[in-house]
C-alpha cells in the first residue's frame, strides 16, 4: 500500500495491491543455535541505510555490541569505504560479504541473533520476509513497506529512524532471548500463512480476473 500511495501521489495512477511472496520451501528454519552476530541484507548503497544502522549499533553498550554482517549482492566502492570507516569510528565490528547463493543466505538468516534492517523508505522489503521465514527476529525502521510486512511486537520490532530508539529496541531484543525466540517462531507462522509464493500467484490471478 505504501507503493500504491506513491504511484497515486506521483503519477495520479490508481492501482491494486498484489503482495509479493517468499519461497518458504527454500527460506526455512534450520536446526542449530543462533550465534552472536547481527545480520543485514542488501546492496551496499546509501539508500539501504547502513550509515544509520552502524551509528545505532555504536550506541549499544560494548558488551551488547555484536558484530554486524552485511550480506550484499552488490557493492558501491565509495559507500563501502564510508561505512567501513564509520564502523571503526563507532567501534562496530563490520563484515561485508558478497553472498549470491540462497542456501548460504538461508544459513546466515538462521545463525544470526537478529536481523536488522534500516533501508530508506523501502517499498516492501523482501529480505525481511526471508528473515521471518527463517525464524529470525527482526528489528527494522518503521517506514515504507516494512510497516506492512513486520508485525511489531509479534514478529519483530519496528522503530522510528532514531539511533537511540533503535539501539534501545535492539538491546531489549538481545537481552530477552525467550521473547526473541517467540517472535521468531511467530514470524515463521506468519510467513507461511500470508507470504507464500503460491498465495502470490493466487492474488495475481484474482486481480487479472477482475481486469479481464
Amino acid at each position: 500500500y505504501f507503493a500504491r500511495e506513491g504511484l497515486f501521489r506521483i503519477y495520479g495512477v490508481d492501482s491494486r495491491v498484489c503482495y509479493l511472496g517468499v519461497d518458504t520451501v527454500r527460506f526455512r528454519p534450520l536446526r542449530g543455535d543462533r550465534e552472536p552476530f547481527l545480520l543485514s541484507v542488501g546492496s551496499v548503497a546509501y539508500i539501504k541505510g547502513y550509515r544509520f544502522l552502524i551509528k545505532a549499533l555504536g550506541r549499544l553498550p560494548p558488551d551488547q555490541r555484536m558484530p554486524l554482517v552485511i550480506a550484499a549482492n552488490s557493492s558501491r566502492l565509495a559507500e563501502r569505504q564510508l561505512i567501513e570507516e564509520l564502523a571503526r569510528e563507532e567501534g562496530v565490528d563490520l563484515s561485508v560479504r558478497c553472498v549470491m547463493d540462497d542456501e548460504k543466505l538461508v544459513a546466515l538468516y538462521n545463525r544470526a541473533s537478529a536481523f536488522v534492517y534500516t533501508p530508506i523508505m523501502e517499498p516492501l522489503g523482501l529480505a525481511v520476509l526471508e528473515a521471518m521465514a527463517c525464524g529470525a527476529p527482526v528489528v527494522a525502521v518503521r517506514e515504507g513497506g516494512l510497516r506492512e510486512t513486520v508485525l511489531s511486537g509479534h514478529t519483530g520490532l519496528l522503530v522510528d529512524r532514531d539511533v537511540e530508539a533503535f539501539a534501545s529496541a535492539l538491546s531489549r531484543m538481545l537481552t530477552n532471548k525467550s521473547h526473541a525466540e517467540k517472535m521468531g517462531r511467530t514470524a515463521v507462522e506468519i510467513a507461511h500463512s500470508l507470504w507464500r509464493w503460491d498465495q502470490t500467484c493466487d492474488r495475481l490471478e484474482s486481480q487479472l480476473e477482475v481486469i479481464l
